[in-house]
């Protein structure tokens, strides 16, 4: 089967005719502001209590506000680890696609922002990769299983539209995403599939999502 590969480094596009001859789901911010919330009202209430009703002496308010503070930050760092969803009033976003089983796309625009902000801070490396089947070519079940094991175990798959799938290398060069894309297009190629495949760094596009853009209208030219 015929693969196109188009890899865009920086401003330059390389294309190659390759022709023969697979989650933890990040903390959304609405559960964040509620934990900071709850947390907050449950630091203000003992030193409301100690001021206003037993009109305690500046010292064991003070005492009490550092105990109050020490047991909450253990709560709060206790309730991060928590599943998505611990509180019953908030409503679980959903992360992942039903028919692929990969991330969906609001997951996949929350990851790259997390991974930009993670490489700015760390001066690291990351691309990304579009993965367009052909128009012809039904998008079998298993194909989110396909570019799960064709990619590493850290890297994030998700499922953008009927037949788009983004990849997000993490901490990866482009020397490595060559050699990802390489693996994609031979997992899709042994399972009897046509895609156009097109890859770009955060380095030579300035960000994530601009690596995204400029990688996904390759794939769809």
């Amino acid at each position: 089967m015929a693969v196109a590969v188009r890899v865009r480094y920086g401003g330059s596009v390389e294309e190659h005719d390759l022709t023969e001859s697979s989650p933890q789901s990040p903390e959304s911010a609405r559960t964040f502001w509620l934990r900071f919330g709850l947390t907050s009202v449950l630091l203000a209430l003992p030193l409301a209590y100690a001021l206003v009703v037993l009109e305690a002496p500046p010292l064991l308010i003070s005492i009490i506000a550092i105990a109050s503070a020490v047991a909450l930050l253990a709560i709060w760092d206790a309730t991060r680890h928590l599943p998505r969803g611990w509180m019953f009033w908030v409503r679980p976003e959903p992360m992942q696609d039903a028919k692929t089983g990969v991330y969906n796309p609001g997951a996949w625009e929350r990851h790259l922002e997390m991974e930009e902000d993670r490489c700015n801070r760390h001066d690291l490396d990351a691309c990304v990769i579009a993965v367009r089947l052909a128009d012809d070519a039904d998008q079998p079940s298993s194909i989110g299983a396909l570019l799960s094991r064709a990619c590493r175990a850290h890297d994030i798959v998700a499922c953008l539209d009927e037949r788009t799938f983004g990849v997000l290398a993490i901490s990866t060069d482009r020397t490595r995403a060559a050699v990802l894309v390489r693996r994609i297009d031979e997992a899709l190629r042994a399972d009897g599939l046509r895609a156009t495949i097109s890859s770009a760094d955060r380095g030579g596009s300035g960000s994530l999502s601009e690596a995204w853009t400029a990688a996904s209208l390759d794939a769809n030219a």
